[in-house]
């Protein structure tokens, strides 16, 4: 059998490791290490929410190019342009 061991500079001794023949063997470090592991990056916003941010901005725009097309028209001088103003003159009569 072994020996027990000593520790330096102390009269404590250190039982004899036994290890079992058969099962799982545990091993505990005395100091503990950081396990690292790559970072996880999650989207601030999720892919469903940006398509719906994007579809509200062109239906908004899409709305506004509307407004403002209607604004023009109703700034612009229509000059006369009442249906009777359209016709074409009737031609003069004939006398006999």
């Amino acid at each position: 059998m072994e020996q027990p061991q000593q520790r330096a500079g102390s009269d404590e001794t250190l039982p004899a490791e036994v290890l079992p023949t058969t099962g799982f063997v545990f091993h505990e470090s005395e100091e503990p290490k950081g396990l690292l592991c790559p970072p996880k990056l999650l989207p601030i916003k999720s892919f469903a929410l940006e398509r719906l941010e994007h579809l509200e901005k062109r239906m908004a725009d899409e709305t506004k190019a509307k407004r403002q097309e209607r604004q023009q028209q109703k700034a612009t001088p229509q000059w006369n342009t009442s249906p009777t103003n359209l016709r074409p003159p009737l031609p003069k009569p004939v006398q006999p």
